[in-house]
């Protein structure tokens, strides 16, 4: 039995109790009062790590990325974006998972232009675009769980921590909700997750976009080293021409986690949209305590 398959079978057990759902209903409602309008789209939203649910307290991680070919798109600019201080801060109640997650710092050097800036951003002016990432407040909620499944509902919000004038986000505040789900077989583990959003834009005649939301990823468990794929983005269903800083995302990963209680991850990164990084990659750090 994998650690997280006892670690979900021990949740639900302790789920059904009067004190956690009333902890799962306080939790939701704390979320959904911070969906308030106003952030940066640049990166799309990281998949639920169900790994939170295998012990219950705190989990932190910390880590840095670095991408080529990576879009501004509120400044019409392609560079290289470093990613420095790419934070996790969670807490697990059985069945609910409270985490904070962002990027301290987005260091953007300009390489090349495909549009006039708009929303406030600062035309190329030699200099870097230096700017406070996103960062979002999520609860997951465990829905169900056995030995080999579960479901989790996702709740959350980005929050308004970036710079007009730089041009990498949108200084304006989400709201999302997905559903995901998660399988074993063997030391095969599998999960899926979909949503939708509800997205700010800086056009004052269409003030808002909900897109479709989507991640997945696909883990093979080899006990202290679990390599694994993964995808995270989302669409816009509508007809029209999107709306700069809300495009389409989608991000394609490989990588392999090392070590369980304290672990080191890395992983390449290729995007496959037009708004996307042509490469990248990742490094993090992490513990459960």
């Amino acid at each position: 039995m994998s650690p997280l398959g006892d670690g979900l079978r021990l949740a639900g057990a302790w789920g059904r109790s009067v004190r956690i759902g009333r902890a799962v209903g306080a939790t939701v409602a704390l979320t959904l009062l911070a969906a308030h309008p106003g952030t940066a789209q640049l990166r799309p939203l990281e998949p639920v790590d169900f790994d939170l649910f295998t012990h219950f307290g705190p989990t932190v991680s910390f880590g840095v990325g670095v991408l080529d070919g990576q879009r501004a798109s509120l400044a019409g600019t392609t560079g290289q974006l470093l990613e420095v201080g790419t934070l996790s801060a969670s807490w697990s109640f059985s069945r609910v998972a409270v985490t904070l997650f962002g990027t301290g710092l987005w260091i953007f050097e300009d390489e090349s232009t495909f549009a006039e800036p708009v929303g406030g951003a600062r035309a190329p002016d030699g200099t870097r675009r230096v700017d406070a990432g996103a960062f979002h407040v999520v609860s997951d909620v465990l829905l169900r769980a056995d030995r080999a499944s579960a479901v989790v509902l996702r709740l959350g919000t980005r929050l308004p921590t970036t710079d007009n004038q730089q041009g990498l986000g949108r200084d304006l505040t989400d709201f999302f909700s997905t559903v995901a789900v998660w399988g074993r077989r063997g030391k095969l583990e599998a999960s899926a997750e979909a949503g939708l959003g509800v997205t700010s834009t800086r056009d004052v005649e269409n003030e808002q976009v909900d897109p479709i939301l989507f991640a997945g990823r696909i883990m093979l468990d080899g006990g202290w080293v679990r390599p694994f794929v993964e995808y995270t983005g989302q669409h816009d269903p509508r007809s029209g021409p999107a709306f700069r800083g809300t495009e389409d995302l989608g991000e394609a990963r490989i990588g392999v986690r090392l070590g369980r209680a304290r672990w080191l991850s890395t992983w390449l990164i290729r995007g496959w949209t037009e708004q996307g990084p042509e490469r990248g990659l990742g490094v993090s750090v992490g513990a459960h305590f």
